[in-house]
């Protein structure tokens, strides 16, 4: 996989890139998150850049919008293996390991069965 499988990703734009990635995370054997997390993670682009935290707060959702998913956080807050900060609905994720790491976890964790849930 070369930066061009990045960029074709990063056409499909954020939420379907993110949604494309979550699939390959989910299937196992993902080919096309290193890729992205090449030109994402670049150490040559400043940190602060808003573009690439965007994208990561995007990719972290899983293909929902990041609303959705700090929701999900939020309700599901057992996931604390994780480096995983919430505030201001911005995700920072200490090392790209974690990152893949998280979006591996989320992936598999979204296999399980849900748990019946009831107010009454």
């Amino acid at each position: 996989m070369s930066n061009s499988t990045a960029q074709v990703l990063m056409k499909k734009g954020k939420r379907g890139a993110a949604a494309y990635i979550h699939a390959d995370c989910a299937s196992g054997s993902p080919q096309h998150l290193g890729p992205l997390l090449d030109v994402l993670l670049n150490p040559g682009k400043a940190i602060d850049e808003w573009e690439t935290i965007d994208w990561c707060r995007w990719l972290l959702a899983g293909g929902r919008t990041p609303d959705e998913f700090a929701a999900v956080v939020y309700k599901y807050i057992n996931l604390q293996p994780f480096t995983l900060i919430m505030a201001n609905y911005y995700t920072v994720i200490e090392s790209r390991k974690a990152l893949e790491a998280f979006l591996f976890k989320m992936a598999d964790f979204e296999k399980q069965p849900k748990a019946s849930t009831s107010n009454s």
